[in-house]
């Protein structure tokens, strides 16, 4: 459900974009998908609100956890 919810406010460019971005690459992460989750993580990355505490929380996010395979 998180992954339909997240497409759907990219999809239509919804405000909160980033978070569905940040969301999605989570969900990513998990399923072992590495690759659409930097993706994702890349388009977080060019908002140029973001700082440094993006990357503390994705440093303590479980879902980007060390312990992934």
């Amino acid at each position: 459900m998180q992954m339909d919810y997240c497409d759907k406010i990219i999809k239509f460019r919804r405000p909160r974009i980033i978070n569905a971005y940040y969301d999605r690459a989570g969900v990513f992460a998990q399923m072992g998908e590495k690759d659409k989750a930097y993706k994702d993580l890349k388009m977080v990355n060019q908002n140029q609100a973001q700082g440094l505490w993006m990357m503390n929380l994705i440093k303590a996010d479980p879902l980007f956890g060390q312990h992934q395979k």
